[in-house]
């Protein structure tokens, strides 16, 4: 597989769109599924895009299998809450079931995250109300 850590840490790089197709078409030439670190997501500087490659790889047919980590820690600068997640987007031929799977299992023996913090998770990801969306947004610029 395929290891892409986007945005870069502890440079800031950040892949552009065209060099994460071409990432993709290697991927799918060699049929190499992609675990995509993108714990930095938004974090970049100026006016640089960041292009989440679940997003590339479905404008692109959604044929490479990826899972996409993140978290909370980074984009939101609480670093103590130690709350993360895995994503599959998975292709056409089930590629990542079995690895889901064992995802799945192994979650199931691994001490999480309060419940207080899972709790506020939703909040954070999906403000309910406009106001506290903008308020997001506006501190996102700022850091």
């Amino acid at each position: 597989g395929i290891v892409i850590n986007n945005p870069g840490n502890p440079t800031g790089s950040v892949y552009s769109e065209n060099h994460l197709r071409a990432i993709l078409r290697l991927a799918d030439r060699y049929r190499l599924p992609v675990i995509a670190d993108e714990v930095y997501g938004d974090l970049t500087y100026g006016d640089t895009v960041f292009h989440p490659l679940a997003q590339v790889a479905f404008s692109m047919g959604n044929k490479v299998p990826i899972i996409t980590a993140s978290g909370l820690g980074k984009q939101y600068l609480v670093p103590g809450w130690r709350v993360g997640w895995i994503i599959f987007h998975d292709n056409a031929c089930h590629s990542l079931e079995e690895v889901k799977n064992g995802a799945k299992r192994l979650a199931q023996v691994i001490l999480g995250a309060s419940h207080l913090v899972q709790c506020a998770v939703p909040a954070v990801l999906k403000p309910s109300a406009p106001s506290d969306a903008a308020v997001v947004l506006e501190w996102k610029k700022e850091i």
